[in-house]
């Protein structure tokens, strides 16, 4: 097999860091267009030689993380940071919540992997074993954070400079 397709049979595993660079880029493009967005709507009150109202500026703060930022439009009530509402602001992230996503995605990974290994016989065993390895370390260093993170969670966002 030689030409392309062997090209394409031999690196097909390049489609994810390419299709992850792409896709990066384009977020990057949207947030510089939501910035320029904003710069316009800034401007257009300066060239009116009017200050621009605090309601606007909040709504421009809050647009660049989908109006999900600290004490924003989305946060409503005591539990708007903590188990109670999730989504209100970016602290979820770093929440219990996420520390056992990653634990289950970490988790999986490992018992595909490790399955793949099992099965696949021949050449493909030994890759397939390494990345079950990796993973499976991943997942427990993941276990390990997401028990410590439920213990001690934080129910207030983290300091925003």
């Amino acid at each position: 097999m030689h030409g392309l397709g062997w090209f394409l049979f031999s690196f097909w595993w390049l489609i994810f860091p390419i299709m992850g660079f792409v896709f990066g880029g384009f977020g990057m493009w949207m947030g510089f267009r939501q910035q320029q967005r904003s710069l316009d709507i800034i401007k257009s009150y300066a060239d009116q030689g009017k200050e621009v109202p605090p309601e606007v500026m909040q709504a421009l703060n809050n647009s660049g993380r989908n109006g999900m930022g600290y004490g924003g439009a989305y946060a409503p009530g005591p539990y708007a940071y903590g188990w109670g509402n999730r989504w209100a602001s970016r602290a979820y992230r770093w929440g219990p919540y996420w520390a056992w996503r990653r634990v289950i995605i970490f988790g999986s990974l490992t018992a595909g992997f490790g399955i793949a290994a099992w099965y696949g016989g021949g050449d493909t065993s030994e890759p397939f074993t390494l990345v079950a390895i990796i993973m499976g370390c991943l997942a427990v260093g993941s276990l390990l954070f997401a028990i410590l993170n439920t213990v001690f969670a934080r129910h207030e966002p983290p300091h925003q400079p």
